[in-house]
């Protein structure tokens, strides 16, 4: 019998971001990449993006990205 792959863990650049305050969201993401926006603490504006081509960001973001 095989286990589930345990989920992809937070990448380290979203925990960094949390760890000072900020909040983000995921922009977009497909099936080769995430644009993540990061915010800040005191109102949601746009500070800047985070974007990964890295397979496992890429998950992690898909299953964060809430339906419009």
């Amino acid at each position: 019998m095989t286990r589930p792959a345990p989920p992809d863990p937070t990448p380290m650049e979203i925990e960094r971001w949390e760890g000072f305050g900020g909040t983000w969201r995921v922009e977009s993401v497909d099936d080769r990449r995430c644009r993540i926006a990061l915010c800040r603490c005191d109102g949601g504006e746009i500070v800047d993006y985070f974007e990964s081509e890295e397979p496992a960001i890429v998950r992690w973001a898909a299953r964060r990205l809430s339906p419009h």
